[in-house]
């Protein structure tokens, strides 16, 4: 039998720290979520979620910032494919 996969445990601050970035309640609090997401998402290499937040307004979405995220994204599963 081969070896289980054990999947990681994702990141569950990520999506509170989403939340913040949507409450217009706490403006003060918007500096240091957006810090973080982008933080936890560049740690994880999350680009779908990047493009979820940018889709949601929490995030800015420009066409230089996806193209960024798309070339680490790339480079990342080229690592882990031929590597």
């Amino acid at each position: 039998m081969a070896e289980d996969i054990v999947l990681p445990i994702p990141n569950l601050e990520l999506p509170q720290h989403h939340y913040t970035l949507l409450q217009h309640a706490f403006p003060q609090l918007h500096d240091n979520a957006r810090d973080a997401l982008l933080k936890g998402i560049e740690a994880d290499q999350m680009a779908p979620y990047y493009r979820l937040a940018a889709a949601t307004h929490a995030l800015p979405s420009t066409r230089r910032s996806s193209i960024r995220w798309r070339n680490r994204t790339r480079r990342s599963w080229s690592g882990l494919t031929n590597g």
